[in-house]
Order: C-alpha cells, then structure tokens, then sequence
C-alpha cells in the first residue's frame, strides 16, 4: 500500500493505556491506516526520531477545534498543530 504520509521512527503513545513504542505511522486519505514497523512507499516521509507521536492526542485537537454554529470562540496556538513545512 501505498501511504499519502509516513511517520518514521517515533515513541508512539496510541491512547489504549499500553506503554508507549517505537515504531511508525502511516496516514492515507486522512486517517492513520497502520501502526508499527512500516515500510514501503510514502508521497512524504517525515522522521520524527526522538519525538512522541501521539495518534489519540491528534484526534482529540481535530475535534475540539471543531466549532459549533453561534460560538465565538476560534483555536488558539495552544490547541493547534500543523506539521512542518
């Protein structure tokens, strides 16, 4: 398969409460479609050596900056991540 986005190479923390790994993370059309030792073709690699890559963490920002018709409130940098250019 190939991957839209390979995470390579970090201390994956996945939200089950099993202790952290490392390992890999591939994204396709969006959603994160295997975890592990991956390898294989990438539109891009990125090696996070030495970082934690948190799955569950991301999903949680996705939703809350989610906003509800008639709030006023707008993500701030505290809750928002993009990934590096």
């Amino acid at each position: 398969m190939a991957y839209d986005v390979l995470i390579k190479n970090g201390r994956i923390i996945d939200g089950s409460g099993m202790p952290a790994f490392h390992g890999d993370v591939a994204v396709k059309d969006g959603k994160i479609v295997e975890m592990g030792k991956l390898s294989g073709a990438a539109g891009q690699t990125v090696d996070v050596e030495g970082r934690v890559v948190s799955p569950a963490l991301s999903t949680i920002i996705a939703i809350t900056m989610r906003r509800s018709p008639g709030t006023r409130s707008a993500p701030s940098p505290a809750t928002t991540a993009r990934p590096a250019s």
